[in-house]
């Protein structure tokens, strides 16, 4: 089975989001975050809208649980901008849901430590190690992350089942289904 990625990040960072999610699928890694296809970040207005809202909250559930993997960037702490913090929210959810979490950045509080969240200090050695398990996954377990890594020592910090920390995080987002409802876009 290979591995349904939700991305979460603040939305400030969607155009980053976006070519990381092009580069995953371009491997063959599915990304099921469909706020990266949103306009516009939500709004003020929005929010005092309880459908408007209340239909986005439903998505980003909605492709929280068809995940099998949160990738979650975190921010640096004391971010002058750090956004709404939806980011955090679905981290939580992943983990309710027993989703595989995998942090990008540094931890920003204390959920970001639980054993059972992967942290890594940068993109770079994320994608390393989830290219590396879908290989695995797929069928290739020689050059496989999960074949050669227990989760202990990925860059080198063998506390608690994680790596090390840099700086990021995720965030609330909106959607062209309520904004655009003439936009279709596939869910697989």
């Amino acid at each position: 089975m290979s591995k349904r990625v939700y991305i979460a990040s603040k939305f400030a960072r969607q155009a980053e989001m976006r070519g990381i999610a092009r580069d995953l699928e371009r491997h063959g890694i599915e990304v099921v975050s469909r706020w990266l296809d949103s306009p516009h970040p939500v709004s003020g207005e929005d929010l005092e809208d309880p459908d408007v809202a209340g239909q986005l909250a439903s998505m980003d559930f909605e492709d929280l649980r068809s995940a099998t993997l949160c990738l979650a960037f975190t921010e640096p702490a004391f971010e002058d901008k750090p956004g709404r913090g939806g980011r955090h929210t679905e981290l939580g959810i992943a983990l309710g849901l027993g989703r595989e979490v995998w942090l990008v950045g540094p931890r920003e509080h204390v959920f970001h430590a639980l054993p059972d969240v992967v942290c890594f200090a940068d993109w770079e050695s994320a994608a390393e190690a989830l290219l590396a398990d879908a290989k695995t996954v797929s069928g290739n377990a020689d050059a496989g992350y999960a074949a050669t890594h227990d989760r202990a020592d990925v860059n080198g910090a063998a506390a608690r089942g994680s790596a090390v920390v840099d700086d990021r995080a995720p965030e609330v987002a909106v959607y062209h289904e309520i904004f655009d409802p003439d936009h279709n876009r596939q869910a697989a």
